[in-house]
């Protein structure tokens, strides 16, 4: 990634922490950088998570009040709905179980619910969240998301039990063209 954003933004000067220039930096490209780290920093002025998540950065007791981007990514948004689909479909068809029986030799057929009986729920429905759902129900499985604001999505049911959660205000969202 170095050497892409350095060919990307020549006039640019890239320090990895713990090098102590890393100190002076105006922007930190971090995932799960050390708490405290961050703060640390008196020239900061953006975190931009290299991950589609902050949790990892919001989780810093010592955050500077700086604002925090993430990356938005498609393909990203695709190949999370895909693993999400694989997951769903090894706990419903049982291959836990089969897998652990073939270890013992021993083929047993478990009892197969109709998809349409397995519902999936979703925390989030942003841009990973609303793929996941749209894809598990072009599979044919019920799908109950939850999101902060309102969702125009036909596929979905609301959870109304998770009104009461609470995100942190300070992210926001941005797209970096440095990490297509």
């Amino acid at each position: 990634m170095a050497q892409a954003l350095s060919e990307a933004l020549p006039e640019a000067r890239f320090f990895h922490w713990p090098e102590p220039e890393a100190l002076s930096a105006d922007i930190a490209l971090c995932w799960a950088p050390e708490p405290g780290v961050l703060a640390r920093m008196p020239n900061l002025r953006l975190i931009h998570s290299i991950g589609a998540g902050v949790d990892s950065i919001l989780a810093d007791p010592h955050l500077p009040p700086v604002p925090i981007c993430r990356i938005r990514d498609e393909g990203l948004a695709r190949a999370m709905a895909d693993y999400v689909l694989w997951s769903v479909l090894y706990f419903h068809r049982q291959f836990d179980r089969v897998i652990v029986n073939a270890g013992q030799h021993i083929w047993h057929r478990y009892e197969q619910r109709a998809r349409e009986k397995m519902r999936v729920g979703i925390m989030g429905l942003g841009s990973i969240g609303s793929e996941v759902a749209s894809v598990l129900s072009q599979h044919g499985y019920p799908v109950s998301g939850w999101a902060r604001s309102r969702k125009d999505m036909l596929v979905l049911t609301s959870m109304p039990a998770m009104r009461n959660c609470r995100i942190s205000s300070k992210v926001q969202m941005c797209w970096s063209a440095c990490f297509r």
